[in-house]
């Protein structure tokens, strides 16, 4: 069944009856209608409101008869957060129901089509109306003339709702079949909770998901696309305002709301809420606002103990499918280990047959190999050492015949060498001497010549200059001819120094034998004859 009004117009109603009838936006065509509960407006203590609507005079849209009731939903105020947290909205339907029921029974009556609709909080408020135990509290009403009541049908008849991101109420602690079920038409309009292909979060409304199944009418879940809408626009799409139009989106078809089942929850705050003498409807802001608390408390208390419950039951579940898990799985590997290990006993009995003919197999082949190669090597290093001693004995020889051809080069060249000194020293002294017996004659000669010119003086001093210079003279000449002979000397030693070092290396050798007594010396340093040595003297 069609509405009585448009989906746009019962949206517009939804949303601005969060305003009130002071000021407020209705849409166009329609006003107040005041024969309901106090001048069109029903406002409860625990912060239930709504109010009702009628066509104007000029309004061609709709038929005459037709109303509309506006129920609002959650403004923020702390008497709408605890009629959401207690029961989904029933204690605030329960303050409004006199004045909703009688004004409902009087236009049904009347032959008036009525259109109750609302947005959350409110959606839930139109289903306590439209649901069957409310639509038989209508028909019990008495109405005059005959103070009889309703027919269900004239009820169902002149009915239809429309709701906008409402919860369901068929969980809600209490109710019974009754509420539960409703033979008004009508339609649950909601922002479809959904994944978007490749998103990671759920776009859409979640508020619909709470409270159980919906009472009556039919889902229709609408899927935006929500570009250009914010994070808090797309996943919690819960508001009324359509600028964005997401009421005008897609809709989905055969969508089925994911439900939320709260209802164990909201049973334990309600027991223990009337146990501590605060089950009743708050009168305040302030009375809300603390239920509201307490009620939070209450169901995290709750949530806590239920969550550690399912906790150790998932751990004890687990624990219990963990050991059979176990068993099997140990069962399982007993017997693959038995049989891989008697597969593998076999494996191993060949491979060690195998092995062992194969290893005597190689055994005899390393043996052969070995002796051939014991073989060539024998053969190998006998004739590299026969080799090696034929090259040996022939360095030796060689060497020996180096040495001593060496060693005969070298005292013939030490005997020149010394007979060479001793002409050049000898040579060296006699032209020293000659030399300064010549200076010493001109020097006389010229001494002379000077006392013979000079002062007695200087003949004194003549003469002891020719004294001093004969002694220096005779001097001289004994510190040359000393020279001389201890370099004669010295060259004698070293020349019989080295012809021993080279007898003593060609007798280690084995190239000469030791003499008995020395044979001969390479230089002997002769004495020169006394008249000689008196020749060279120099005498004073």
């Amino acid at each position: 069944m069609n509405g009585f009004v448009g989906k746009e117009v019962a949206r517009q109603v939804s949303e601005n009856v969060y305003q009130g009838t002071s000021g407020a936006q209705l849409p166009a065509g329609y006003q107040i209608d005041k024969s309901f509960a106090n001048k069109g407006e029903f406002k409860g203590d625990n912060g239930v409101y709504m109010y009702a609507l009628m066509p104007t005079a000029d309004n061609t849209s709709v038929p005459p008869n037709t109303r509309i009731l506006g129920m609002r939903g959650t403004e923020g105020k702390a008497t709408d957060v605890y009629a959401d947290i207690a029961d989904v909205g029933h204690g605030q339907f329960g303050a409004a129901k006199p004045a909703v029921n009688a004004w409902l029974a009087n236009n049904i009556k009347a032959g008036n089509n009525i259109e109750v609709t609302g947005h959350s909080l409110g959606g839930a408020l139109v289903q306590w109306t439209v649901n069957d135990k409310n639509l038989q509290a209508i028909a019990d009403i008495p109405m005059p003339p005959s103070k009889q009541g309703l027919p269900m049908a004239d009820i169902q008849s002149h009915l239809h709702f429309t709701t906008f991101n409402a919860p369901g109420i068929s969980k809600v602690p209490g109710t019974t079949p009754q509420d539960r079920t409703s033979g008004i038409s009508g339609e649950h309009h909601v922002i479809a909770f959904e994944k978007k292909p490749g998103a990671i979060l759920y776009s859409g409304d979640p508020v619909h998901l709470l409270g159980g199944e919906h009472v009556g009418g039919a889902m229709v879940a609408h899927s935006p696309n929500y570009a250009g809408q914010s994070f808090i626009e797309e996943h919690v799409a819960h508001s009324i305002v359509n600028k964005s139009g997401n009421w005008n989106a897609p809709v989905l078809p055969n969508y089925k709301a994911p439900a939320i089942d709260a209802s164990e929850y909201q049973a334990y705050v309600k027991t223990m809420m009337g146990a501590l003498g605060q089950d009743g409807q708050p009168k305040s802001e302030s009375q809300a606002a603390a239920k509201a608390a307490l009620a939070i408390y209450l169901a995290g208390g709750k949530l806590g103990y239920e969550t550690i419950k399912s906790g150790v039951n998932t751990v004890v579940d687990y624990s219990d499918k963990a050991i059979n898990y176990a068993s099997q799985t140990v069962k399982l590997g007993v017997n693959t280990v038995a049989d891989a290990g008697g597969k593998a006993y076999e494996a191993s009995a060949h491979a060690v047959k195998s092995g062992v003919n194969t290893v005597v197999d190689y055994s005899q082949k390393a043996a052969s190999a070995t002796v051939q190669t014991v073989k060539l090597g024998v053969n190998t290093v006998a004739d590299a050492g026969g080799k090696a001693y034929e090259a040996s004995a022939h360095a030796v020889k060689s060497g020996a015949h180096a040495l001593v051809d060496y060693g005969s080069k070298a005292v013939n060249a030490t005997t020149q060498t010394i007979k060479y000194g001793g002409h050049v020293v000898a040579d060296t002294g006699a032209k020293a001497y000659h030399a300064m017996a010549e200076g010493g004659v001109k020097a006389y000669k010229v001494l002379e010549d000077t006392a013979k010119s000079g002062a007695h003086a200087a003949v004194d001093y003549g003469s002891k200059a020719v004294n001093a210079t004969a002694h220096a003279v005779k001097a001289g000449t004994n510190i040359v001819l000393d020279a001389g002979s201890a370099s004669l000397d010295k060259m004698a030693k070293l020349g019989m120094e080295g012809r021993a070092m080279l007898s003593r290396s060609a007798m280690d050798l084995g190239l000469l034998s030791a003499p008995s007594t020395p044979s001969s010396r390479m230089v002997e340093r002769a004495s020169p004859p006394p008249s000689e040595a008196a020749n060279h003297r120099v005498k004073p």
